[in-house]
């Protein structure tokens, strides 16, 4: 009866003992469920080294998966569903780079943001519309080279920033500013500079 009270007792001090009894025993074994093989250290080398070698080398990876999607447009075609999802998933990645601080420096300096946006709303069209008057171009294909350089810049531009090591924060805030102002910029400049070739 002693020998019991005491074995409870000391069940009740020892705080594993209310875990069942398989926990217990696997927390007694100190059984690691990390595989022998893994380190941490060269994992992180590795996946640092492949950063690298994809950042260095991503201008040739685009030319040469868009030369492979145009001569295969077949095998490419089903991942049409998968482009919006890959976008978001490039700008939280763009995202994680970044600090508050880097914000800061942009909102301290917003003439950089403005000249951006104003930079982006006349150079690009006027490059658009001059192209088409240099190379006598088709309306249809007129049209849509004003289009393209009427838009806001996309996810490609903060890619770029980035891959140059540029002002990725800059890069963002312009890129958030005019597609906020596309709405209203967009169609009114198509309007000016297209209506040359197709009525709009």
């Amino acid at each position: 009866m002693k020998r019991w009270a005491a074995k409870k007792s000391r069940r009740g001090s020892d705080p594993r003992t209310l875990l069942p009894a398989t926990p217990r025993r696997l927390l007694r074994r100190r059984i690691h469920f990390t595989p022998a093989f893994y380190n941490k250290e060269q994992t992180m080398r590795a996946l640092a080294a492949l950063s690298r070698f994809v950042g260095n080398t991503f201008a040739y990876w685009v030319l040469l998966f868009a030369i492979l999607a145009f001569m295969f447009p077949q095998v490419f075609i089903g991942l049409k569903g998968w482009i919006v999802p890959l976008l978001g998933l490039v700008m939280f990645g763009m995202g994680l780079t970044l600090k508050l601080e880097d914000f800061s420096e942009v909102a301290r300096n917003p003439w950089r943001v403005a000249l951006g946006v104003v930079a982006h709303f006349v150079i690009m069209p006027g490059v658009a519309w001059l192209l088409c008057q240099v190379f006598q171009l088709p309306p249809e294909i007129a049209v849509g080279v004003i289009l393209v350089g009427c838009c806001p810049s996309g996810t490609s531009s903060n890619v770029m920033a980035w891959l140059a090591k540029g002002d990725l924060a800059l890069a963002v805030a312009i890129a958030a500013v005019t597609t906020l102002l596309a709405p209203l910029l967009t169609p009114t400049l198509i309007w000016l500079l297209a209506s040359a070739w197709l009525p709009v």
